[in-house]
């Protein structure tokens, strides 16, 4: 696999929308991976970035699970109102750095095995995760990001010095309140 697991965490696994997928989540182990260029989120985080997304989007625990997030806060999750031919459904995940959310075609196992490993370089900004790792520690813990000091929506540049290791939960919350009074 192109994962190590670097940092386990403990807690229960995310609730996920369907049977087969709890059981399919419940076979990962929970933690950060790749010095925290992703992670697999326990429910306690999980459910945090729920009420985080609420704000900001229509967003149904129904039919929606959060089960990941990456090293600049993007939040990993699978829609039961988006579905492949199968019906099965589709991961997704929100930037709300743009607040705006992008689906990946592919459904759960098919993303893990196939479009993180394959496509990890333009889904997780990987060299620019490498650039930042080189002079800076990472977001290994599983319970932080690298956000942007100044956001991106405020006129902040796009550039390593406006970017700081933070809480990620705190950050994506900042950047929620922002969204929901500029809307």
């Amino acid at each position: 696999s192109q994962y190590t697991l670097t940092t386990p965490l403990q807690g229960d696994w995310p609730d996920m929308p369907t049977p087969e997928l709890n059981k399919a989540i419940r076979e990962l182990p929970l933690g950060a991976y790749n010095d925290g260029l992703f992670t697999l989120l326990p429910k306690e985080d999980s459910d945090a970035l729920f009420e985080i997304m609420a704000k900001v989007g229509n967003i149904d625990k129904k039919r929606t699970g959060i089960f990941a997030a990456d090293w600049l806060g993007k939040i990993f999750s699978v829609d039961l109102g988006e579905t492949d031919s199968n019906g099965n459904p589709l991961v997704f995940f929100y930037d709300l750095e743009e607040n705006k959310s992008y689906c990946t075609d592919f459904v759960f196992d098919d993303f893990l095995n196939q479009c993180a490993t394959e496509q990890q370089g333009s889904l997780f900004n990987l060299s620019q995760f490498q650039t930042w790792s080189a002079t800076n520690p990472p977001p290994r813990d599983g319970k932080s990001c690298v956000a942007y000091k100044i956001p991106l929506g405020l006129g902040g540049p796009d550039d390593l010095e406006n970017m700081a290791l933070s809480d990620r939960v705190v950050s994506l919350h900042i950047l929620a309140e922002f969204h929901s009074a500029t809307d």
